[in-house]
């Protein structure tokens, strides 16, 4: 009967491996931080938050505590110089308690949070003592805490600890001890072998020994080879899962009662495209997050997320231009998960932290040695046709096609001028054909179904880039060019009309052309690198062009104009190069502003753009805000640290049929959804004090704040300093303020 069960497993075994072929990448941002943060050492092994929010990390040189900003370290435990070298360490908050629970090797020690008092447990004990607990029958293992698990010493005549773990057996993350709280049992792995204690500390069933008849406990599964058992997971599906010291990963599945292997190396053999895996992955923790997800980190293959509807695993995305998505360099120790939903992982080199739900922003750019990506060009501008596809011009290459979920499908470039691949521009012509403006005046019609090319040069265009392109609501072209000129294409007819100069263009103020907006009046407004200009169709010229003038607190404050947008049929919203945003008021041609003191990020605004509720939404270097007028708040959310590879400079904020929207900095394109970051709501945290300094050297006060006791000072410590936190470590955190504008 048990030979038939092998057959069993074997069977589902190979096909467990063949349903691989089906996983996905995991395309997040990862944050990261290292020693050059503050870390004590890169080689982190553990980390665990408290109830107050603070983050514990153990590292090879000592434990320190984190708030989002500051380490505080806690010497001694792990860096002590009389002990041995910390090789393997964890933490862990039991939050009901108030207690720390810190292992170093084989040795345990909590912190008492309440009290900063640090206590080292005496894990060695008597059989009288263990006799309290469990009243054994023989001298054999013992698990009678689920923290310890002890074997007799005959030399000594007392028990010893053969296992330990500071995490408790039900904490959903790997661990060499688990617990099943509906059937009472713990499991435990001793050398090669699988224990099964029962809820009174005693082993009822092991690898060959197997009365329960549980298919884990099949001598053929482990203790061969590389199939020594390693670590060991019960999640909330009493689903067990046992990894090995090779590239084995098993999982009992409860409800079949069957056992599925799973080869870490064939699934990097997939992530690499069907290379040969020359080096041996195996998995170092597990951790089954607050909803439900199993992840698991290794050694040399990254991050992988389990799959239940397709039992396979998908895997973290290998991003060169992003060195801290790039895991699969590291050796991954441990996975946590705060209570704000970020998940830390502690490897080899440093902290990386992610949130899988919070995921709000996506990136597409080039990729190296990987052909489905945009060429390595500067990204210049984007379109999305009536049948969905998204188009990403570039300077040099042409441009990429993409599907509407943003899956690569093409590079395109023209093979005859390549003048033509200086894609700078793109507008409609129709449900099949696109508008491409290039570098020195050429403009291509493109056939989405055909692939086919038809280019003009009109001499009108005076051999100049076209860098933007308008249609009006009659279907007329209009085309900013680089010589600070606006050209018009009838549709009529479809004839090209003549710039001409008028009293507003002096030649030494002529500057590129930045965008072009048309109105709800059918308007024509151009914001250049010399003011914000109102370009009249039928004068084909310029009739207005606002500058900044410091003797006038109602002219426009900046001289270089990027995004152009409508907030009502009255004002006009214009971000400016240091002069933040502004407000034109169409009617009496007056400006207000608003900028750095009235909470914008940057005194520099690029693309403007008013969402469907009346949000105004904006770019600066590194940031995207949004601004409420109705209660005058602006939300601010970081895009630097790492996400992006270059400032952003772009002035559209490009809306897609399915609500996303689309903005560039010249290395990617960035794609959010408004309204999904509209419903973000700042982490509400008690306010933490961090740090009591006295003459800059650290005070430790943490009991007396537990207390709620006075701090005392003499009358000579007259300097001291607070630091304070939030404890909050999501990056998009909506904060600032908005000063009432009058317009």
């Amino acid at each position: 009967m048990r030979q038939y069960r092998y057959i069993i497993f074997l069977f589902i075994s190979i096909t467990t491996v063949l349903s691989a072929y089906a996983q996905q990448h995991l395309s997040y941002y990862f944050r990261r931080i290292t020693h050059a943060d503050g870390l004590l050492h890169n080689q982190v092994f553990g980390i665990t938050q408290d109830k107050k929010g603070f983050l514990w990390i153990a590292t090879t040189n000592g434990l320190q505590r984190y708030d989002g900003s500051r380490f505080f370290w806690y010497p001694d435990f792990l860096c002590n110089p009389y002990d041995e070298v910390t090789y393997r360490s964890g933490v862990y908050a039991d939050q009901e308690k108030d207690l720390l629970w810190i292992q170093k090797n084989n040795k345990i020690e909590t912190l008492d949070l309440k009290n900063n008092i640090f206590k080292i447990t005496d894990l060695i004990k008597t059989q009288e003592q263990l006799a309290k607990e469990t009243s054994p029958a023989a001298r054999i293992p013992l698990l009678p805490d689920n923290h310890t698990m002890y074997v007799f010493d005959t030399s000594i005549q007392k028990y010893m600890p053969y296992n330990t773990s500071v995490m408790p057996a039900n904490a959903h993350q790997s661990s060499l001890i688990a617990a099943d709280s509906s059937s009472g049992y713990s499991w435990t792995l001793i050398t090669r072998s699988l224990y099964v204690f029962d809820r009174h500390g005693r082993p009822v069933a092991w690898s060959g020994f197997n009365p329960i008849h549980h298919p884990l406990l099949d001598k053929n599964l482990f203790g061969i080879g590389e199939k020594i058992p390693h670590q060991i997971l019960i999640d909330s599906k009493k689903n067990i899962w046992i990894s090995t010291w090779g590239d084995e990963l098993y999982q009992y599945h409860a409800a079949t009662n069957q056992v599925r292997q799973y080869s870490i190396k064939a699934i990097k053999q997939i992530e690499d495209g069907g290379r040969t895996v020359t080096d041996l992955p195996q998995v170092n923790c597990m951790l089954e997050d607050n909803h439900h997800v199993i992840w698991i980190g290794t050694l040399k293959a990254g991050l992988l997320r389990y799959n239940p509807d397709k039992d396979n695993f998908d895997y973290s995305l290998i991003n060169e231009s992003n060195p801290a998505g790039n895991l699969r360099e590291y050796n991954i120790y441990s996975l946590s998960q705060d209570r704000e939903e970020n998940i830390w992982i502690s490897t080899d080199n440093g902290i990386c932290m992610f949130n899988p739900y919070q995921q709000y922003f996506s990136f597409t750019h080039h990729e190296e040695n990987n052909p489905a990506s945009i060429l390595k060009n500067e990204i210049q501008c984007v379109y999305q046709a009536p049948n969905g596809d998204i188009f990403l011009g570039t300077w040099g290459g042409g441009f990429a096609v993409y599907d509407s979920h943003f899956n690569f499908k093409k590079n395109v470039s023209y093979t005859g001028n390549p003048e033509i691949n200086f894609v700078w521009s793109f507008a409609p012509n129709g449900p099949d054909n696109i508008w491409l403006g290039s570098q020195h005046g050429w403009l291509t019609n493109y056939n989405i179904l055909t692939g086919q090319m038809e280019t003009v040069h009109p001499p009108e265009l005076e051999n100049s880039t076209i860098r933007c392109i308008a249609i009006d609501r009659d279907g007329n072209l209009y085309m900013g060019l680089h010589n600070g000129k606006t050209v018009v294409r009838q549709k009529k007819n479809g004839k090209f009309i003549p710039f001409r100069p008028g009293v507003h263009d002096d030649p030494l103020l002529t500057s590129p052309v930045i965008n072009i907006f048309i109105d709800r009046e059918n308007k024509c407004w151009v914001s250049t690198e010399t003011g914000l200009k109102e370009f009249d169709a039928a004068a084909a010229g310029y009739v207005n062009n606002w500058q900044p003038d410091s003797t006038n607190p109602k002219s426009i404050a900046g001289k270089t104009c990027h995004g152009i947008e409508e907030y009502n049929d009255s004002i006009l919203l214009v971000g400016t190069i240091y002069g933040g945003l502004n407000f034109f008021n169409k009617h009496t041609k007056s400006f207000t502003h608003m900028g750095i003191a009235d909470g914008l990020p940057s005194g520099t605004v690029y693309a403007v753009k008013k969402d469907a509720t009346g949000n105004i939404w904006l770019t600066t270097e590194y940031n995207l805000c949004r601004l409420n007028l109705t209660d005058h708040t602006v939300s601010t959310y970081s895009l630097e640290n790492g996400s992006i590879n270059a400032s952003i400079t772009s002035g559209i904020l490009y809306p897609l049929q399915n609500g996303d929207w689309v903005t560039f900095t010249n290395a990617e394109a960035i794609r959010f959804t408004p309204e999904k970051l509209s419903a973000i709501r700042p982490f509400l945290s008690k306010v933490e004090i961090t740090s009591f300094k006295i003459y800059n050297k650290p005070v430790v006060v943490d009991s007396l704040l537990s207390a709620g006791l006075p701090i005392r000072l003499t009358y000579k410590q007259n300097f001291f300093t607070i630091e304070f936190s939030s404890l909050s470590y999501s990056e998009l955190q909506p904060t600032g303020f908005l000063q009432a504008v009058g317009y």
